[in-house]
Protein backbone atom coordinates (compact mmCIF):
# COMPACT_ATOMS: atom_id res chain seq x y z
CA UNK A 1 0.00 0.00 0.00
CA UNK A 2 1.11 3.44 -0.58
CA UNK A 3 1.52 6.19 1.38
CA UNK A 4 -0.30 9.90 0.70
CA UNK A 5 1.20 12.97 2.23
CA UNK A 6 -0.68 16.64 2.80
CA UNK A 7 0.84 20.26 2.93
CA UNK A 8 -2.25 22.02 4.55
CA UNK A 9 -2.22 25.79 3.80
CA UNK A 10 -4.44 28.16 4.03
CA UNK A 11 -5.24 28.58 0.04
CA UNK A 12 -4.00 24.97 -1.30
CA UNK A 13 -3.35 21.38 -0.24
CA UNK A 14 -0.46 20.07 -1.62
CA UNK A 15 -0.41 16.43 -2.26
CA UNK A 16 2.18 13.44 -2.84
CA UNK A 17 1.79 10.14 -3.19
CA UNK A 18 4.88 7.34 -2.95
CA UNK A 19 5.90 5.10 -5.21
CA UNK A 20 4.56 0.98 -4.50
CA UNK A 21 7.66 0.54 -2.72
CA UNK A 22 6.93 3.49 -0.27
CA UNK A 23 10.90 4.85 -1.29
CA UNK A 24 9.95 7.61 -2.97
CA UNK A 25 7.52 10.90 -2.93
CA UNK A 26 6.00 11.95 -6.10
CA UNK A 27 4.11 15.35 -6.58
CA UNK A 28 0.62 15.08 -7.50
CA UNK A 29 -1.62 17.90 -7.78
CA UNK A 30 -2.42 20.85 -5.56
CA UNK A 31 -6.21 21.51 -4.45
CA UNK A 32 -7.09 25.32 -4.23
CA UNK A 33 -9.33 26.15 -0.97
CA UNK A 34 -11.61 28.90 0.09
CA UNK A 35 -12.07 30.22 3.55
CA UNK A 36 -10.23 27.29 5.42
CA UNK A 37 -13.17 24.88 3.43
CA UNK A 38 -11.41 21.60 3.57
CA UNK A 39 -14.60 19.69 2.28
CA UNK A 40 -13.70 19.66 -1.66
CA UNK A 41 -9.98 19.24 -0.54
CA UNK A 42 -11.14 16.07 1.50
CA UNK A 43 -13.79 14.87 -0.50
CA UNK A 44 -10.54 14.65 -3.71
CA UNK A 45 -8.49 12.84 -1.38
CA UNK A 46 -11.26 10.58 -0.46
CA UNK A 47 -11.38 9.58 -3.77
CA UNK A 48 -7.10 9.14 -4.35
CA UNK A 49 -7.33 7.10 -0.81
CA UNK A 50 -10.16 5.06 -2.99
CA UNK A 51 -9.15 5.03 -6.16
CA UNK A 52 -4.47 4.44 -5.89
CA UNK A 53 -4.30 1.56 -3.05
CA UNK A 54 -3.74 4.24 -0.29
CA UNK A 55 -2.66 2.35 3.12
CA UNK A 56 -2.04 5.70 5.46
CA UNK A 57 -2.24 9.37 5.23
CA UNK A 58 0.98 12.08 6.20
CA UNK A 59 -0.38 15.34 6.78
CA UNK A 60 2.08 17.99 7.06
CA UNK A 61 2.56 19.58 11.19
CA UNK A 62 4.96 22.76 11.15
CA UNK A 63 5.68 23.25 14.84
CA UNK A 64 7.20 26.63 15.40
CA UNK A 65 10.91 26.44 15.42
CA UNK A 66 10.84 26.72 19.73
CA UNK A 67 8.56 23.27 19.33
CA UNK A 68 5.25 24.64 20.37
CA UNK A 69 2.11 24.97 18.53
CA UNK A 70 0.66 27.74 16.14
CA UNK A 71 -2.36 28.79 13.91
CA UNK A 72 -0.77 26.52 10.68
CA UNK A 73 -0.17 23.82 13.24
CA UNK A 74 -3.76 23.68 14.54
CA UNK A 75 -4.96 24.05 10.79
CA UNK A 76 -3.43 20.42 9.94
CA UNK A 77 -4.83 19.06 13.58
CA UNK A 78 -8.72 20.21 12.47
CA UNK A 79 -7.54 18.97 8.87
CA UNK A 80 -6.73 15.47 10.27
CA UNK A 81 -9.92 15.47 12.97
CA UNK A 82 -12.02 16.35 8.89
CA UNK A 83 -10.74 13.57 7.22
CA UNK A 84 -10.27 10.43 9.86
CA UNK A 85 -14.45 11.21 9.67
CA UNK A 86 -14.01 10.94 6.14
CA UNK A 87 -11.72 7.47 5.62
CA UNK A 88 -10.75 4.52 7.37
CA UNK A 89 -6.82 4.57 6.81
CA UNK A 90 -4.62 5.57 9.84
CA UNK A 91 -3.92 9.50 9.25
CA UNK A 92 -0.74 11.26 11.04
CA UNK A 93 0.55 14.24 12.12
CA UNK A 94 4.51 14.78 10.88
CA UNK A 95 6.62 17.88 12.09
CA UNK A 96 7.26 19.49 9.09
CA UNK A 97 9.47 22.67 9.84
CA UNK A 98 11.12 24.32 7.47
CA UNK A 99 9.41 22.99 3.97
CA UNK A 100 8.06 25.27 2.31
CA UNK A 101 10.94 27.44 2.69
CA UNK A 102 12.85 24.64 1.42
CA UNK A 103 10.93 24.02 -1.55
CA UNK A 104 11.20 27.39 -2.13
CA UNK A 105 14.68 27.28 -1.80
CA UNK A 106 14.75 24.45 -4.29
CA UNK A 107 12.84 26.26 -7.07
CA UNK A 108 14.66 29.15 -6.93
CA UNK A 109 18.12 27.32 -7.56
CA UNK A 110 15.95 25.64 -10.51
CA UNK A 111 15.64 28.88 -11.93
CA UNK A 112 11.42 29.25 -11.02
CA UNK A 113 9.97 32.63 -11.08
CA UNK A 114 8.27 33.34 -8.30
CA UNK A 115 4.91 33.16 -9.79
CA UNK A 116 5.86 29.89 -10.96
CA UNK A 117 6.85 29.43 -7.13
CA UNK A 118 3.57 29.81 -6.27
CA UNK A 119 2.01 27.56 -8.54
CA UNK A 120 4.26 24.69 -7.26
CA UNK A 121 5.24 25.45 -3.60
CA UNK A 122 2.53 23.33 -2.57
CA UNK A 123 3.27 20.29 -4.23
CA UNK A 124 6.48 20.39 -3.22
CA UNK A 125 5.99 20.91 0.21
CA UNK A 126 3.87 17.89 0.25
CA UNK A 127 6.97 15.92 -1.49
CA UNK A 128 9.16 17.13 1.31
CA UNK A 129 7.17 16.37 3.93
CA UNK A 130 5.99 13.04 2.36
CA UNK A 131 9.88 12.12 1.63
CA UNK A 132 11.70 12.71 5.01
CA UNK A 133 8.68 10.62 6.94
CA UNK A 134 9.79 7.69 4.41
CA UNK A 135 13.30 8.41 4.98
CA UNK A 136 12.68 8.08 8.53
CA UNK A 137 11.68 4.75 8.36
CA UNK A 138 8.06 5.11 9.69
CA UNK A 139 5.79 3.58 6.98
CA UNK A 140 7.19 0.33 8.72
CA UNK A 141 5.09 0.78 11.94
Amino acid sequence: MRILGIDVGTKNIGIAVSDMMNKIANGRETIRIKNKNFDKAIDAIASIIDNEDIGKVVIGYPKNMNGSVGFQANMSEEFKTKLEKKITCPVVLWDERLTSKMAHDAMSLGGKTHKKQKQHVDRLAAVLILQSYLDAGKDDE
